[in-house]
């Protein structure tokens, strides 16, 4: 109940006269730039990084059947490449903002830069809070890093072979195939 009261007083300025401006305003900063950006690291991690073939074993595992390679390709290039022109062209040919004849003053064009950066610094703030997470003075950068991309099954993994021996041995930075 609370939240509903919460949606409809946010969302009470956007149905006055002039409403139209707001939402304008937020057609355009809220959430376009910020999620297409997102979207192409979803991408990159789950295909370069996970590893497409990991991808697929985990989707043959769930569906009982592999996706073809045409799902291969359009994952792993495709889609990026394609997200990633679509940023560039919206940020390029973004001209300034305007409804009908009334043009947005430069404040509310830096407040929607700020409010968009709201949505995408988290991601470099978590990664860098996981890095240091794993900031251990005896395992090397490489280390850190390789555990970053690492899915926490391997994490455990490796981590139950580590009480083992007395050492890690990371292996090369290649997708993992025995997950």
């Amino acid at each position: 109940f609370i939240m509903c009261c919460l949606l409809i007083i946010g969302c009470l300025p956007t149905v006055t006269y002039g409403g139209n401006y707001i939402v304008q305003f937020l057609d355009k900063f809220s959430t376009a730039p910020a999620l297409m950006l997102v979207v192409m690291m979803e991408a990159i991690a789950a295909t370069w990084v996970y590893g497409i073939d990991n991808l697929v074993h985990d989707i043959q595992t769930h569906l009982g059947f592999a996706p073809n390679y045409f799902f291969r390709v359009a994952w792993k290039i495709l889609c990026p490449l394609i997200v990633m022109s679509l940023m560039v062209l919206s940020l390029t040919y973004s001209d300034e903002l305007k409804y009908g004849e009334y043009l947005y003053p430069s404040w509310s064009i830096i407040f929607g830069w700020c409010l968009n950066m709201a949505f995408i610094l988290p991601i470099p703030i978590v990664m860098m809070y996981e890095f240091i997470q794993h900031s251990d003075p005896k395992k090397s950068f490489k280390e850190r890093i390789y555990l970053l991309f690492v899915p926490t099954i391997t994490k455990r993994k490796l981590k139950q072979e580590a009480e083992n021996r007395s050492e890690i041995v990371i292996p090369s930075l290649s997708p993992i195939y025995d997950v």
